[in-house]
């Protein structure tokens, strides 16, 4: 379940993004030319792990690590963390004009997508339960 120290990791910022992973997708599927959108996926992807980095910095200095247990930490951070790399990778091979860019793009936001649902549904089950 989660923690307050579990919050930190939960803001718009993080949650925005799959949003603009899917504006991104339906851009390529209706440009007729796929190497226009490809900076915004490059730096979409930078982004995320800076903004992942910035916010697991915080939360050690704050000394609020101590209070996320693993299952958190792993399902709120280091799943989507390992996510973000074939974000960034299928903008590279897009520049490349690669096939299998769209395949890359297709399993990373298939991942976020079920890290999303299962987070959603912690989260969900944590107010349900939690005792106030």
């Amino acid at each position: 379940m989660i923690t307050p120290g579990l919050r930190r990791l939960i803001e718009p910022p993080r949650q925005f993004c799959p949003i603009f992973t899917i504006v991104l997708a339906l851009w390529i599927a209706a440009s007729p030319t796929v190497t226009r959108p490809t900076p915004l996926f490059l730096t979409r992807g930078l982004f995320e792990l800076v903004y992942s980095a910035l916010t697991w910095r915080d939360t050690v200095r704050d000394d609020l690590s101590a209070l996320i247990p693993l299952e958190n930490r792993t399902w709120h951070m280091l799943l989507p963390v390992a996510c973000y790399p074939f974000g960034i990778g299928s903008g590279g091979l897009l520049l490349w004009r690669t096939p299998a860019a769209c395949v890359v793009l297709a399993l990373a936001m298939g991942m976020l997508l079920g890290i999303g649902i299962h987070n959603a549904w912690d989260i969900t089950g944590w107010t349900i339960t939690r005792r106030g």
